[in-house]
């Protein structure tokens, strides 16, 4: 059989009915895919929008001043990139010379023309200037060494340095080889667009010079028809470099503001608080929480890393609420700042308020920055703006009210319902003249007209006159009505027992102009007394509270003097010494 290799003896109605049977199987198998893969397609649309809008770099969410970082970092890491590209075509030009070199050596013909060979000459000096002279290659010389590097192939396709067959060779080879790592190296997209299409157009003018009719001219026609995909590729590849950097930079910015930002809020969290913790989203310590342990009195060689915060929350149901309270802002970055109730190794509870900072990870991973201060014996810092979470839940709060000046007036005991058995309040009226109380709740009269040295002790005693002759000096200075005096830890016999009492001491005044004392506390719980409780888990309550006292008003005198001139919160404090059981007076106004 003979086969004829001439296009006309082609059969055109036969192959033209074979390719329009295939053609309508296809388009049917086509249209019923699109209708069963319907989600699938729009699954894939969605993912092209999601490539679009990383294709078409988002500045909105930059300022100017951030928009010029972000450019300036990409020049220098295209500067980078540069410099290594830079080196690799030093070498791959030194071994195209070396190649060169052996051939002379050894008398073999080469393969490349005499201009060909000096063109790698000048080629390689000019790769080798920006090595032996660093300095050369700068971010503002990045688009000038990139248009030189393509001069240098453009240059190559000229008929006076290469045959027809070479420069489809250097065509194809310099696309991979050199074209596509050029473009790592310049600043400018359509630079990269503008110096491919001069590579193209200088191909087909050799195609039109040479003319038709010669296996040349085949040659060259299919360099040029080379030359303009290479041109559509590496365009691409240049505008895809060119977002991959930006995206790149502005993520790490955005990583760096946000790194700079958490480190702020660590830091002043660190001023304002006892301890600072982060949790992961599973409300877990992320680190051994060392300010923690220190707070809850634990020894700080422990790690607390994988315990739950709720696990040191007083109460289950406070517990809860303080959980319902930090998931409570997931997600994005959420601040806020709530109280409620921790309990110590000795299993003294104490109020403690929480500043609370939420924030998502590149991940997606929630974390949440608190911050714990210890406010038993101190004003909230955040006021009525933190939510309580032992509100409705039988817990016991101080809730602060206006007040007149920059101060505030006394915070009032209020009971809350709940499981816990009701607390009433005891007022007592004392009169500082005759150390005597002059009236008092009905529900304690047996302190009405008692002397004070019988409700209290010698070192109680010592407390009130210093408090008496601090209250006169204010009063005379016109300053009485801008403080607050609270009163911890101050032992009374209440009945038969000695009990542990906290609370307010307003100063009222009569008509004649006489000062005196309204002492309101919380009526103590029986089980609460010294008589019915250990010696020893006294001491050590007692030892307790004193030392987280003391971190508490280290940090409250360091400020002050900021505070001096306004209306503040004046603590009164109390604390025993638990090894001797000596009482010490302290007054802080």
């Amino acid at each position: 059989m003979e086969f004829s290799l001439d296009p006309n003896d082609l059969n055109q109605e036969a192959w033209m009915c074979a390719v329009v049977v295939l053609e309508v199987l296809l388009v049917g198998k086509s249209l019923w895919l699109v209708v069963q893969k319907r989600k699938s397609l729009r699954d894939f649309a969605c993912r092209c929008r999601c490539f679009t809008s990383w294709w078409s770099h988002d500045q909105s969410k930059f300022s100017l001043e951030e928009q010029r970082v972000i450019n300036s970092r990409v020049r220098q890491a295209r500067l980078v990139l540069a410099v290594s590209v830079n080196n690799y075509f030093l070498v791959l030009w030194l071994l195209v010379c070396l190649l060169a070199q052996i051939s002379i050596f050894r008398g073999v013909s080469r393969f490349m023309s005499a201009q060909f060979t000096w063109h790698n000459v000048i080629s390689l000096a000019f790769f080798c200037a920006s090595f032996l002279v660093p300095s050369l290659l700068r971010p503002s010389t990045l688009d000038v060494w990139y248009v030189g590097v393509m001069l240098i192939i453009t240059s190559v396709l000229a008929p006076t340095i290469t045959t027809p067959a070479q420069s489809l060779l250097v065509v194809i080879v310099s696309f991979a080889l050199v074209r596509i790592p050029a473009v790592l190296g310049c600043t400018r997209p359509w630079l990269v667009f503008c110096c491919e299409m001069g590579l193209y157009v200088v191909s087909r003018i050799r195609t039109t010079v040479d003319g038709d009719n010669t296996f040349e001219s085949d040659v060259e026609v299919g360099a040029a028809q080379t030359t303009l995909w290479g041109w559509l590729l590496v365009s691409v590849a240049a505008v895809a470099v060119q977002r991959s950097l930006q995206n790149r930079e502005a993520q790490g910015l955005l990583i760096s503001n946000t790194t700079t930002e958490l480190s702020a809020a660590t830091s002043l969290l660190e001023l304002t608080c006892d301890a600072v913790v982060e949790l992961d989203s599973d409300l877990q310590l992320t680190s051994p929480g060392a300010d923690i342990a220190s707070l809850l009195l634990k020894d700080s060689s422990v790690s607390l890393q994988g315990k739950c915060f709720t696990d040191f929350v007083a109460t289950s149901d406070e517990a809860e609420r303080a959980e319902q309270l930090l998931r409570g802002s997931d997600k994005g970055v959420h601040t806020g700042a709530f109280h409620t109730r921790l309990v110590d190794s000795c299993s003294s509870k104490f109020r403690t308020e929480v500043f609370h900072v939420s924030y998502s990870r590149l991940g997606g991973q929630t974390r949440h920055l608190l911050g714990l201060r210890d406010f038993t014996d101190q004003a909230s810092l955040a006021g009525r703006r933190a939510v309580d979470s032992t509100v409705g839940r039988g817990a016991f709060e101080l809730e602060p009210h206006e007040g007149q000046g920059n101060g505030k007036d006394l915070q009032s005991l209020q009971s809350r319902s709940g499981a816990e058995e009701t607390r009433h309040l005891v007022y007592v009226q004392i009169d500082m003249d005759s150390l005597q109380v002059v009236t008092a709740s009905v529900r304690t009269p047996f302190f009405a007209g008692k002397p004070l040295d019988e409700i209290f002790g010698e070192a109680e005693m010592d407390f009130f006159q210093q408090v008496w002759q601090q209250v006169q000096v204010l009063d005379r200075h016109k300053e009485l009505a801008t403080k607050e005096l609270t009163v911890t830890s101050l032992y009374l016999r209440w009945k038969s027992q000695e009990v542990c009492v906290s609370g307010r001491i307003e100063v009222t005044k009569q008509s004649d102009g006489r000062l005196g004392f309204l002492f309101c506390f919380e009526e103590p719980h029986a089980e609460r007394s010294i008589a019915s409780t250990p010696r020893s888990q006294t001491r050590s309550r007692s030892s307790s509270r004193s030392s987280r006292r003391k971190r508490s008003s280290s940090r409250a005198s360091s400020g002050h003097g900021r505070r001096a001139g306004h209306g503040f919160h004046a603590t009164l404090e109390l604390q025993r010494d638990a090894p001797t059981e000596t009482l010490h007076a302290r007054a802080s106004l």
